[in-house]
């Protein structure tokens, strides 16, 4: 039988009350019902905190605008608009989201990415923490996101690009609709953009498109692709003049490229980028780990580990 103590108790009552202060600081109904009214849709607003908060990211997650299709973008289609349909939203509505998302995020915990993470001694610009990249205040953080960068539509998916657009907001989903717009095309894998971090900590979030493993093994080309999508996050750091960024694990989710190769090609892109750039703006380079396996693996592929 498994002895809980007092502590241990009162730790989680806390963690329930921090919760509970952040809902019940906002009124997550009218939130709800804002965005049911822009999707014509009209269910019952669920009675219990957590319900409620599981429907509004659920709802946040399938909001317009959505992804058009590349005849569309090709076609410069007028129709999609820069602005649809989140002009429709009052100003209570952005201001409510962003206390929630924001109170959120404070009661989870902010990392400060200059003394809360991990230090490799053999290489002294390069960092790792095992955690949520999305309280992570850094300069930027890397989204490993789809072809129209628009994020991820399933509800409540534990996908990173779920996370970072649940997290930052609906903003960030429009900026990235504008983004697609302007491009006329889909993002290329291994290419990046970068819009504002919103309601994150980060002041920045990169958008990049990895490559997807459909068999065991990824060829050379896919291994290539990936380092592009490294190299390129690190070139954009460089041009706007940014001194840390953390890199989540790119391609090694929903896009299935094995973990162990991929944080070897991490590793050796960012190390030979800074090696080639050693006057350059980044100071900090952090690869944010989502398990304990993975930070093992970082560890043992950085040398004589990370403290």
């Amino acid at each position: 039988m498994i002895r809980v103590g007092k502590l241990a108790v009162l730790s989680i009552f806390l963690v329930f009350c921090n919760v509970g202060l952040v809902a019940g600081s906002v009124d997550l109904a009218y939130l709800i019902k804002t965005l049911q009214e822009l999707e014509g849709e009209q269910q019952q607003v669920p009675m219990g905190m957590f319900a409620q908060e599981r429907l509004f990211r659920a709802l946040r997650n399938q909001s317009p605008p959505f992804s058009p299709s590349e005849k569309e973008l090709k076609k410069g289609n007028k129709n999609l608009g820069e602005n649809y349909p989140f002009c429709l939203l009052p100003e209570k509505f952005w201001k409510a989201q962003n206390d929630y998302l924001q109170m959120a995020v404070a009661n989870e915990g902010i990392v400060d990415g200059t003394t809360r993470v991990l230090a490799v001694p053999k290489h002294p610009k390069i960092f790792l923490l095992w955690g949520d990249i999305c309280c992570l205040k850094v300069d930027a953080i890397v989204n490993a996101a789809n072809k129209s960068m628009l994020g991820c539509y399933r509800p409540g998916c534990h996908c990173i690009d779920n996370a970072i657009h649940s997290r930052a907001g609906l903003q960030l989903r429009m900026a990235c609709y504008k983004i697609l717009l302007n491009l006329g095309h889909f993002l290329p894998t291994g290419d990046a953009v970068i819009t504002d971090g919103f309601n994150l900590p980060a002041k920045y979030v990169m958008h990049v498109v990895g490559p997807i493993i459909r068999r065991k093994n990824p060829t050379k080309k896919q291994c290539a692709l990936l380092r592009r999508c490294y190299l390129s996050c690190l070139q954009l750091a460089e041009e706007k003049g940014l001194k840390s960024i953390a890199f989540c694990c790119i391609s090694t989710g929903e896009f299935r490229f094995p973990k162990k190769q991929a944080a070897k090609i991490a590793i050796n892109t960012v190390l030979e980028y800074l090696k080639d750039h050693p006057n350059g703006s980044l100071q900090r380079v952090i690869f944010c780990v989502y398990g304990k396996n993975d930070l093992e693996t970082y560890q043992n592929l950085l040398g004589d580990g990370a403290k």
